[in-house]
């Protein structure tokens, strides 16, 4: 998972911001990430709440990359979720 999220972030160019809304949108579009998505979504089916869980943890992954992105300090994204509403989410910089 960790390698078709880093090609996500490599999409977008260098200084541009995005949110973690964009990169999971990015993995249901494309076929190899579509597959990924669901296998490691398995991984949180046990939780209360699998949804939120495995995206906060695509987060995690993310935070992960820092060779690749950044935290906006003090700032969250406003953006659709996967489930067509808007919310909150963190907000990253391609570096």
């Amino acid at each position: 998972m960790e390698e078709i999220i880093r090609e996500v972030i490599r999409g977008v160019p260098r200084g541009k911001v995005f949110d973690s809304h964009y990169v999971i949108q990015e993995l249901l579009r494309r076929e190899d990430g579509t597959d990924a998505y669901i296998v490691f979504g398995a991984d949180y089916a046990t939780s209360a709440r699998p949804t939120l869980t495995a995206h906060q943890q695509i987060g995690h992954l993310i935070a992960g990359l820092r060779d690749l992105a950044r935290r906006v300090p003090d700032t969250q994204s406003w953006s659709m979720t996967i489930h067509g509403m808007p919310g909150e989410c963190a907000l990253w910089q391609r570096i």
